[in-house]
């Protein structure tokens, strides 16, 4: 699977608009994929990441930084898996340990985000379907 197939922008309305999941993916020009996650709640950001798909000691990883979280670290997550969907895992993290994306035609993803976190198996599920550029119209 081919991992451009990231790129642009992606968002997953919940809670009947009032909760927005955006993800937003471009390629560097060192070829990383770079990308920015971003959660708001109305019209407050209330949660910021911020992603990479990287090459690195002959493995491709998923990094994920979240400033509040890991002393502000980079989190890396193994692709085990890119057949079909893709699959990041580390299981030494404490939440999550898995990360998969899984298409869902051209426009839109299928991200499943599980672990166990204090004992508990929990597995979050997000919808993303790419954002149409605002001012492009059918005609």
């Amino acid at each position: 699977m081919d991992l451009d197939g990231l790129m642009g922008e992606w968002a997953d309305v919940q809670d009947s608009g009032r909760t927005v999941f955006n993800e937003h993916w471009h390629r560097a020009p060192d070829g990383t994929l770079v990308g920015l996650g971003c959660v708001l709640s109305g019209r407050d950001t209330v949660f910021i990441e911020h992603l990479g798909i990287l090459h690195q000691d002959g493995k491709i990883q998923y990094a994920a930084t979240i400033d509040a979280q890991n002393s502000g670290e980079v989190v890396l997550f193994e692709l085990v898996h890119r057949t079909d969907s893709l699959v990041f895992t580390n299981p030494d993290h404490d939440y999550p340990q898995r990360i998969v994306y899984v298409p869902n035609g051209p426009d839109a993803w299928n991200v499943f985000v599980s672990g166990t976190a204090k004992g508990m198996r929990t597995m979050d599920h997000y919808q993303f379907k790419r954002k149409v550029a605002s001012g492009s119209s059918g005609s």
